[in-house]
């Protein structure tokens, strides 16, 4: 670690410290800024080598300090009392901690696997133009069901209103649910096969301007994670073909100016859609807005710490593996039922109804977050450890070469879940997964995967071999 970086990861200790002995908030704030930023910039450093850490900062970033960082400027009050709060940021300055820990030791240690010798180089990747093919015309078959999901919940909320939505609003059809899976699957094996650019595009761009429709029904975190997952795809892409121009000067500008007049409009039309827009914000309030609703998933971590005690009584609860707890237990409860919330499997559930039974009820929730779940089912301990294992991971899938089309596919639908899991469950990742229908349409793949002709092209940095 450089002296700077040393230094400034001191200060940040000192003043969280200082923020703990004097019970001041903005200084705990303020340490864990500066320590998510030091942090931050050493990932940036060596992005190429470290892409996948920087990515899931930012997303760490805007679901659980952005909030923070407008408390600090002054832009909005803190929503919770002083002792909770510093609580709270002591909980994600430990979480900052040991996936920094864990990404240090993914450079120390490394584990060697005895394999048969092979004559393939081991910067060759394998790419199949059948599954490639397959994976597009999927796309953009289930494309209509992915985007018709948000545009019946925009019509709903735009004809009942937004509170409407949470109380009564039940979801589309199990076949436009259905349909999601299949397009996030072609999506995935798509990305996967390594496509030119000229091809990738279309599909990136719809795919983003899909997950913005979701903001109008209210749902924010799509649209991050979707513009957060294809910056990572075309910057892995940029790292690995140097002799391809994946991201230029004017994509970048582009991106700058664009970015904040979005959130702008996504400020304003939280306050549209709850019919309360007032007439002296202006463009920097609605930026504001945005950014301090989106990074609310510090407060779950807060009504975590103050409803601890009815939360741990909650029969055998298990929040962190809610998720297979339901499943080997036969659950099948309603996502708004009283019996969900009393069952200690679902932190969001349970939360919800203990600080607003009224709305949890009629379809409203709080949401989780991964680090609330780790404290109250292990504590401070249990925070460490998956944190831990969380920045190895981080560490060794920016490192892999992607050598394989079916790895690179299950590697890509794991990342965008865990941009994700600041404001999801500690097992996001397993449902799609454990899903019927992408169980299938990988047995398809694995199937069809030799189908073709084989062809190799030499690259700068990477030989290509086509099948």
């Amino acid at each position: 670690m450089k002296i700077t970086q040393l230094i400034g990861v001191l200060i940040s200790i000192v003043l969280l410290i200082l923020g703990n002995v004097l019970e001041n908030p903005y200084i705990g704030v303020l340490a864990t800024l500066m320590f998510w930023l030091v942090f931050l910039v050493k990932m940036l450093k060596n992005w190429r080598k470290n892409i996948l850490p920087f990515f899931f900062l930012i997303c760490f970033f805007s679901f659980l300090l952005g909030g923070y960082l407008m408390n600090l400027i002054g832009m909005s009050e803190f929503n919770q009392d002083k002792e909770t709060t510093i609580f709270a940021l002591n909980i994600i300055f430990i979480s900052l901690c040991s996936i920094w820990t864990g990404i240090f030791f993914a450079d120390k240690i490394r584990f060697t696997i005895a394999r048969k010798s092979s004559n393939r180089q081991s910067d060759v990747l394998t790419v199949y133009s059948g599954l490639e093919k397959l994976a597009m015309v999927l796309y953009w078959v289930a494309f209509p069901f992915y985007i018709l999901n948000f545009v019946t919940r925009n019509r709903f909320v735009a004809i009942f209103g937004y509170l409407e939505y949470y109380r009564s609003y039940r979801g589309t059809s199990a076949l436009v649910s259905y349909g999601n899976i299949v397009c996030m699957f072609a999506f995935y094996l798509f990305l996967a096969c390594f496509p030119s650019k000229k091809r990738v595009m279309p599909v990136i761009i719809s795919y983003v301007i899909a997950n913005i429709m979701s903001v109008f029904a209210g749902s924010r975190t799509n649209m991050v994670v979707a513009m957060v997952f294809s910056l990572f795809y075309l910057l892995l892409r940029q790292g690995r073909e140097h002799d391809k121009v994946w991201i230029n000067k004017k994509f970048i500008w582009m991106v700058i100016i664009v970015t904040p007049l979005l959130l702008a409009f996504l400020g304003y039309w939280a306050y549209y859609r709850m019919e309360i827009v007032q007439s002296g914000m202006n463009i920097a309030d609605y930026i504001t807005s945005f950014v301090e609703s989106n990074g609310g998933s510090g407060s779950i971590i807060g009504y975590t710490y103050n409803l601890q005690d009815s939360l741990r009584n909650t029969g055998s609860h298990s929040y962190t593996f809610g998720y297979l707890v339901r499943i080997f237990s036969g659950i099948n409860y309603g996502q708004s039922s009283v019996e969900i919330a009393n069952s200690g499997t679902s932190l969001g559930a349970t939360l919800t109804y203990g600080l607003n039974s009224y709305m949890f009820l009629r379809g409203g929730g709080m949401g989780t977050c991964y680090i609330a779940e780790l404290w109250i089912d292990f504590g401070i301990i249990g925070v460490c450890i998956y944190n831990l294992i969380l920045g190895y991971i981080l560490s060794k899938m920016s490192k892999i070469n992607y050598a394989h089309t079916i790895s690179a596919l299950i590697s890509f639908a794991v990342i965008q879940e865990l941009f994700t899991l600041p404001r999801s469950e500690a097992l996001c990742m397993l449902p799609f997964f454990t899903s019927r229908i992408f169980i299938l349409l990988l047995v398809i793949t694995l199937v069809l995967r030799h189908t073709g002709g084989e062809k190799v092209v030499k690259k700068k940095e990477i030989l290509y071999v086509r099948k």
